[in-house]
């Protein structure tokens, strides 16, 4: 039976199908419409012009990306998020309306639905789920 298959029965497992799935190693689609070479947004993406992307990375409806962000590689961001100014995003993935406060930075991490990372704080090699 050809196609792909992960046990994503914890985190580091998910996190590696998404990668698999941002390296094009699954055949899959990607919603929205690709806005530069392996970057994906949905409809009604705001990106500020000085926002950097380093792709792949998959941007969700309705998201806002503000002045001088950053958003690293192998990052998913999902629907309804707010990224602020000067926030640093690299490998992780952000589930539904989570917001990422002005100078925060993420590295490796996956944040849960309506997660919030307040003004200045870095988190590093983390999951955090919300109540």
């Amino acid at each position: 039976w050809p196609g792909y298959w992960c046990d994503i029965g914890g985190l580091a497992e998910y996190r590696k199908s998404q990668i698999h799935a941002l390296d094009k190693k699954v055949q899959l689609h990607i919603p929205g419409k690709q806005i530069r070479k392996n970057i994906w947004a949905e409809p009604e993406v705001k990106i500020h012009p000085r926002a950097r992307l380093q792709a792949p990375i998959i941007i969700g409806a309705n998201t806002t990306i503000a002045a001088d962000a950053a958003i690293g590689p192998y990052t998913v961001i999902g629907a309804h998020c707010k990224i602020d100014a000067q926030a640093i995003i690299k490998n992780c993935i952000l589930f539904d309306n989570v917001w990422a406060g002005p100078r925060t930075h993420l590295v490796n991490c996956i944040l849960s639905k309506d997660a919030r990372v307040l003004k200045g704080n870095a988190i590093y090699n983390a999951e955090i789920f919300s109540k």
